[in-house]
């Protein structure tokens, strides 16, 4: 088998585009965190921002190479990393939701006997161990402003049995 090569180029940025955001505003008489409807809002030129989740380069890579058995079956062999040039997760492209250049690779080890009719596989993803941030959001709420984050799935591993029916 060969290896399985990607490069994917995305040049992901607002030529137009205008965004509204409460802000809180204390000079304002009986304003309350919860009035939304009287809620003061500012309007945001977001010209220019890269769009979220939108790496400008991705680049992967896949190998599998099926081992022969002969009667005991075979064993596939795969491997695989990516690489995923930096991006934001949000629209205002704040430095809080700015997730920097990462890899993350996966691994795995798969029997099947001749007869074909369930497999054994050992796996492991994520083998950095890396989190990237794959959301974050900023919550205008009265004086108590919030950020929230997100965080993708940490290494994982484990062995699956599947039958074909």
């Amino acid at each position: 088998m060969s290896p399985d090569p990607s490069v994917n180029y995305l040049h992901a940025r607002y030529k137009k585009f205008t965004a509204t955001y409460n802000v809180f505003d204390t000079a304002v008489p009986n304003r309350t965190g919860l009035d939304l409807v009287n809620f003061p809002s500012d309007i945001a030129d977001l010209a220019g921002n890269r769009i979220p989740q939108a790496p400008t380069w991705v680049i992967s890579v896949g190998y599998d190479h099926v081992f022969d058995l002969g009667t005991a079956g075979t064993v596939t062999a795969s491997a695989s990393t990516r690489l995923k040039s930096f991006y934001y997760t949000d629209l205002f492209n704040y430095r809080d939701t700015r997730q920097s250049a990462f890899t993350q690779s996966d691994a795995s080890l798969t029997w099947k006997p001749e007869n074909k009719q369930f497999s054994v596989q050992a796996y492991v993803q994520n083998i950095e161990n890396y989190r990237p941030l794959v959301y974050a959001g900023y919550t205008a709420a009265n004086t108590d402003d919030i950020f929230n984050w997100q965080f993708g799935a940490p290494r994982t591993y484990g062995v699956r049995l599947s039958a074909n029916f």
